[in-house]
C-alpha cells in the first residue's frame, strides 16, 4: 500500500501571557498585557488519498540543547488530533512556560496513540511500531533555534504522513506507524480555532482578555492570552448575529462565556483575531460541547433532518466516538433540527425563525454543534454554522471536491475535472460526468508539493490529481464548479539518480515505480531527465541540500552504492518534467 506525501504541521505556542490588572464586566478595562517571550507551535494537515480520517495523539514534546540537555515535556497533556481535517488550518497545539533561554538544535516527539479509517469510513488496524523521533532544525539549510528573550519565535514540525504509515507485512490490509517528522524555525503564526473563556474587554481598545481552553485536558491552565479585534472582522453573537463593529461585539460580549477564536500570534504577544465566535452558553459547562464538520448530503426539510457526512469531529471527539462506534462506524449520521436550532453565519437572520431548513440545501458544508451526542440519534443540533468566515479572498470558500483533470482544452478559463466515484456529490447522482471548473472568479493554485508554489492556469494538465474548492451547479449530466481554490496533487516516482547536470539545474533517473501521475500525456519510464526548480526541496540521507550536495552524494557513493530518490513533480504539457521535492537514500546493492 502507498501513501502519497502529506504533511502535518505542527507549530506551538509556548509562554506566559502575564496580567498586570483586569477589568470584571462587559466594559472593565485591562492594563495591555506584557510582550511575552515565547515559541509557537501549531498543528495542521493536508487530506491524504487512501484515508478519510487519521487520529494521532502527540504525547511528548521537547527541545534539545546544543550539546545535549532536554526542556521538560511542553506539553502538559497528550494532544489528540484528527489530522486530516485540518487541511486548510493549523490548530493550536500548547501553552506553556517551560523553554529556559538557550539555543536548542532539535526537537523530540512522541506520539502514543494512533488510528485511521479508509475512504468508506472503515477503522483500519494501525500498529505504533515507532512512536518516537529526533529532527534537527538544521536539517532544511535552517539555523538552530536562540531563545533568550527575543520575543515570539515560531517553530515547526513536518510530520511525513507517507513514510510514517507503511504497510503492515505481517496484517495485510493493516498499517504500521513509524513516526518521521522534519523541524523548522518559521515565519508563519497564523493557527486556527481554539476556545477560551471570556475574563475581561476593553471595547475602546478593540481587545479583550480570554483564558485558553483545551477540551483534550479541561483541568490544565494553559494561560490568559489578549485577543485584538477589529471592524470587519467575522463577529459572532451567541444569537447568530454576525457584528460590524469590534466595540458593539465586545460591549455585548458577557464574562465567564466561551468564545471560538482563530487568527495569528503577533510579536508583541497579542493574539490578532479575524474570526471570533460566541458560544451558546457560559464557560465548560456551555450547551455547545460537541462539534462536528461535515458535508449536507440530504435533507428532509418537513421531517427537520439531515443526512451529515463526517468530515472531522472538532469537539467531544469521545462522546462521538462512542456514539459512532455503537452504530458501526458510519460515514454519515442523522442531525435534527428545529425552530431553536441556532443559525449561525451569512444566514443568520434565519436564525430560530423556522427558516433553517431552507436555508442549507446538500453538497453545503458546515459545523454543526449539539449538547450531548447518543446512539442511535437522530442527533440534535444546537447551532449549524454556514458561511463561516474562514475563507480568505475566497480561497476556502465552497465545498471541496477531489478528482482528475480529464481535459485543459478549455484553458485559460475552465478546464474539465472528473470527481472520485467516491464523492459524496457522485454517489447522490448530483454529478454523473466530468464537470466544468471555471476559473473566472481568479482562483488561487498552488502544488501541494517542496515549497508549495503559486501555479498558473497554464502549468494545468490532463490526468494530474487535484483539489477543487468551490460551489457545484447545474444538472447532473452537465454540473459546473465555480473554484476558489485549486491544489494541484504531484506525481510521484521512485528510481535510481543516474547523474546531475548543475549547468542546466537536472537530474537523471532511471524510473523504478510511478506512485501518482505528473499529468500530460508522457508517462515517465526507463531514463528520465526532470528539470529541478531553484526552489524545490532537495534531501539527502535526511539532510536538506542544494543541488550540488545532492551532486557530490551521488559522486561519494562507493562500491555497491546506489542512490535512490523519491520525487515529487509535475509535467509541463510538453512532455518534459519538473521536480519540486527530492529525497535522496544510498542503498546497498543485494
Amino acid at each position: 500500500m502507498h501513501f502519497s506525501p502529506r504533511s502535518l504541521l505542527l507549530f506551538a505556542i509556548l509562554g506566559t501571557f502575564t496580567l498586570a490588572a483586569c477589568g470584571g464586566g462587559g466594559g472593565g478595562t485591562t492594563t495591555p498585557i506584557t510582550a511575552p517571550d515565547s515559541i509557537g507551535f501549531t498543528v495542521g494537515d493536508a487530506p491524504a488519498d487512501t484515508l478519510s480520517t487519521a487520529m494521532v495523539t502527540i504525547s511528548s514534546l521537547k527541545l534539545v540543547a546544543q550539546g545535549g540537555g532536554a526542556t521538560a515535556n511542553l506539553l502538559p497533556a497528550p494532544r489528540s488530533f484528527e489530522f486530516l481535517g485540518l487541511s486548510t488550518k493549523q490548530a493550536l497545539l500548547a501553552l506553556t512556560s517551560q523553554v529556559p533561554a538557550g539555543t536548542y538544535d532539535r526537537v523530540e516527539l512522541v506520539v502514543n496513540a494512533v488510528s485511521a479509517k479508509d475512504l468508506a469510513g472503515v477503522p483500519v488496524a494501525v500498529q505504533l511500531n515507532t512512536p518516537t523521533g529526533t529532527a534537527y532544525f538544521t536539517d532544511f539549510g535552517g539555523a538552530p533555534l536562540v531563545f533568550a528573550g527575543n520575543g515570539y519565535v515560531p517553530c515547526s514540525v513536518d510530520i511525513n504522513l507517507s513514510r510514517s504509515f507503511v504497510a503492515d507485512p505481517s496484517n495485510p490490509g493493516g498499517l504500521l506507524f513509524n513516526l518521521v517528522f522534519n523541524a523548522m524555525v518559521q515565519n508563519a503564526t497564523s493557527f486556527d480555532e481554539f476556545r477560551a473563556e471570556i475574563v475581561s474587554t476593553t471595547p475602546l481598545t478593540g481587545r479583550f482578555l480570554a483564558h485558553i481552553i483545551d477540551d483534550r485536558a479541561p483541568t490544565q491552565d494553559f494561560g490568559l492570552l489578549e485577543i485584538q479585534v477589529a471592524d470587519g472582522d467575522y463577529m459572532v453573537q451567541e444569537d447568530g448575529r454576525v457584528m460590524g463593529t469590534a466595540m458593539g461585539f465586545l460591549n455585548d460580549m458577557r464574562m465567564g462565556h466561551t468564545v471560538q477564536v482563530s487568527g495569528s500570534m503577533q510579536t508583541s504577544g497579542v493574539f490578532r483575531a479575524t474570526r471570533v465566535i460566541m458560544e451558546d452558553g457560559g464557560g465548560l459547562g456551555g450547551s455547545d460541547r460537541i462539534e462536528i464538520e461535515g458535508e449536507i448530503q440530504s435533507i428532509d426539510t418537513g421531517a427537520g433532518i439531515f443526512e451529515l457526512f463526517i468530515k472531522e469531529t472538532e469537539k467531544g471527539a469521545s462522546s462521538v466516538d462512542t456514539a459512532l462506534v455503537a452504530l458501526g462506524n458510519p460515514a454519515t449520521i442523522t442531525v435534527s433540527f428545529d425552530n431553536s436550532t441556532r443559525l449561525i453565519g451569512d444566514h443568520a437572520a434565519n436564525s430560530g425563525t423556522g427558516l433553517v431548513g431552507t436555508t442549507l440545501v446538500p453538497g453545503m458544508e458546515v459545523d454543526v454543534r449539539f449538547a450531548t451526542f447518543i446512539a442511535p440519534g437522530p442527533f440534535a443540533a444546537t447551532s449549524i454554522e454556514v458561511g463561516d468566515g474562514r475563507s480568505q479572498g475566497g480561497d476556502n470558500s465552497g465545498v471541496c471536491y477531489e478528482g482528475t483533470i480529464s481535459s485543459v482544452a478549455g484553458l485559460p478559463t475552465s478546464f474539465e475535472f472528473a470527481l472520485d466515484s467516491s464523492e459524496p456529490a457522485v454517489q447522490e447522482g448530483q454529478v454523473a460526468a466530468p464537470v466544468e471548473v471555471s476559473l473566472a472568479a481568479g482562483p488561487t493554485l498552488v502544488l501541494d508539493s517542496g515549497p508549495n508554489p503559486t501555479l498558473l492556469a497554464s502549468d494545468l494538465v490532463d490526468g494530474i490529481r487535484c483539489e477543487v474548492r468551490g460551489d457545484l451547479n447545474g444538472a447532473p449530466l452537465y454540473a459546473s464548479i465555480m473554484s476558489s481554490h485549486i491544489k494541484v496533487k504531484p506525481g510521484e516516482m521512485t528510481g535510481l539518480l543516474t547523474s546531475v547536470d548543475l549547468g542546466a539545474s537536472t537530474i537523471t533517473v532511471t524510473v523504478n515505480q510511478i506512485d501518482r501521475s505528473f499529468g500530460g500525456s508522457t508517462v515517465p519510464s526507463g531514463s528520465v531527465t526532470l528539470q529541478v526548480d531553484t526552489t524545490a526541496h532537495l534531501r539527502g540521507e535526511g539532510d536538506a541540500m542544494a543541488l550540488v550536495d545532492l551532486a557530490a552524494l551521488l559522486q561519494s557513493l562507493g562500491a555497491g552504492e546506489e542512490l535512490s530518490v523519491e520525487i515529487e513533480g509535475i509535467a509541463d504539457g510538453s512532455g518534459n518534467f519538473i521536480a519540486w521535492d527530492v529525497r535522496a537514500e544510498i542503498q546497498v546493492i543485494s
